[in-house]
């Protein structure tokens, strides 16, 4: 099992690389509509992109309640870790 102040310290990691990824997606929401929509369908192409946005929080979420009711905390953050790596590899 890892330490905890392996799990402590790689969680504080992981916030500050998502705070500055989520920088990175804001402008790059911004920058994308502004490009792709026309002042008729802004509206709509916003409200996917939230729709879409909410709902990965949503299937998170539930995602990790259900998994660390049965799974050690460390096999669960190592699931994560695969699954970004996996997503990473697919949308690059």
């Amino acid at each position: 099992m890892l330490e905890r102040n392996f799990i402590c310290g790689f969680i504080i990691f992981s916030a500050c690389l998502n705070g500055f990824g989520g920088a990175l997606i804001w402008v790059a929401h911004g920058k994308y509509i502004s490009e792709c929509a026309i002042e008729e369908n802004k509206g709509l192409f916003n409200s996917v992109f939230w729709a879409i946005y909410i709902l990965s929080y949503c299937v998170g979420d539930l995602m990790g309640a259900f998994v660390l009711c049965y799974v050690e905390p460390s096999t669960f953050y190592l699931m994560l870790f695969a699954l970004v790596l996996v997503s990473t590899v697919w949308y690059s």
